[in-house]
């Protein structure tokens, strides 16, 4: 936690800039949320691709709508684009100019936000844009039927569609808390109809980008768990690996898949050499600079660091945070590759540099 320590001269200069007493934090961004609901928690974060100085963020549900914010957090004082779409968001992610958002009932909305932001009639107030493509009430081969908890971009590439016309592509992984993950392509077309497409009703009109479902796979069920049990809280890949992909589990395992329904090599990282175990892994890192390097928190408040070669872990900090506490998320600083960060469910924010290998 952080308490602001400026005047309030300096405030009126800044905006909401603020100093931070923490000791790995020369400052902190105050978000203003939402005009019309200030009391209203926030359900998903996620920086944009693009433009790293802007963030998206996504709030609880208000009655049938859920509503996003795209904020630039050099000047926050009100958000650049507001979003909104007819699902309760859980997760959100980033990839060039689109924002991914997966919901409570298992669908996927994307917004393209380099679509013009429309205003209100005398107002700079802008108006919410809905979803580009959604994949509600569409019939795929397979579909989520529990909350989507993780969309993760996979990759770039250029294809050449029917008419010869190169246009981009690249995938997209999603999770649910059941362990089924779906893999999307992701295709901008060359052409726009404002009247709409009967042929793709996830499609708004106008809409310049669709989802087409490729392949998906089930994590497997362990022999020591109970039937239907088995839950997923993460999916993570290697950088510049997107054929490799890693699942949190409440198996005492990481599972290892390849993106065509594969087991890897190793199949599982194992948190713990009691089989039987239970222990939930709830969060998964890889380092962006060492990309074999895969860090690892669980509900016990431990952090594991694994290399991709072996199925155990080269680090352990069994007392990362309290055993009552849950590690929600962890995260290799993108400048310096021997510095992570992790916070907890119970609001604290640590940080460890290994080569110190000691916790501030």
């Amino acid at each position: 936690k952080s308490n602001s320590k400026r005047s309030k001269d300096n405030d009126e200069q800044d905006g909401m800039q603020r100093e931070s007493d923490l000791n790995f934090s020369s400052g902190l961004t105050i978000l203003p949320g939402l005009s019309f609901k200030s009391d209203i928690s926030i359900a998903a974060v996620c920086f944009c691709q693009d433009k790293p100085e802007q963030v998206a963020v996504f709030y609880e549900q208000i009655y049938t709508t859920s509503y996003g914010a795209i904020y630039n957090v050099r000047n926050p004082d009100k958000p650049l684009k507001l979003l909104n779409c007819e699902a309760s968001v859980r997760c959100c992610s980033s990839s060039m100019v689109y924002l991914f958002a997966g919901c409570h009932d298992g669908s996927i909305v994307l917004f393209d936000t380099s679509e013009p932001t429309k205003y209100k009639t005398d107002s700079q107030e802008p108006i919410p844009s809905s979803p580009t493509f959604s994949t509600a009430n569409i019939q795929f081969n397979e579909r989520h039927y529990s909350e989507v908890i993780r969309v993760l971009p996979l990759q770039t590439t250029n294809v050449t569609n029917n008419n010869d016309r190169s246009s981009s592509s690249f995938s997209l992984a999603s999770l649910d808390k059941n362990g089924l993950i779906i893999i999307w392509s992701v295709i901008e077309l060359t052409q726009s109809d404002e009247a709409g497409s009967i042929a793709d009703l996830g499609l708004k009109p106008g809409g310049r980008v669709r989802m087409i479902q490729t392949s998906s796979m089930q994590i497997k069920q362990s022999i020591y768990m109970a039937k239907d049990s088995i839950q997923a809280f993460d999916l993570s890949c290697p950088i510049n690996d997107v054929d490799n992909l890693y699942v949190a589990s409440n198996a005492n395992a990481v599972y290892h898949m390849t993106r065509y329904g594969e087991m890897g090599s190793p199949s599982k990282l194992r948190v713990s050499t009691d089989l039987e175990a239970q222990i939930e892994v709830t969060c998964l890192s890889f380092n962006p600079m060492v990309n074999k390097l895969l860090l690892v928190g669980t509900g016990h408040g431990q952090l594991h660091l694994y290399t991709t070669g072996r199925d155990e872990p080269i680090l352990t900090w069994s007392q990362a945070f309290r055993s009552s506490a849950i590690v929600r998320s962890c995260n290799w600083s993108t400048g310096r590759a021997s510095i992570f960060f992790a916070h907890d469910s119970q609001g604290h924010i640590k940080y460890w540099d290994l080569t110190k290998d000691l916790y501030q």
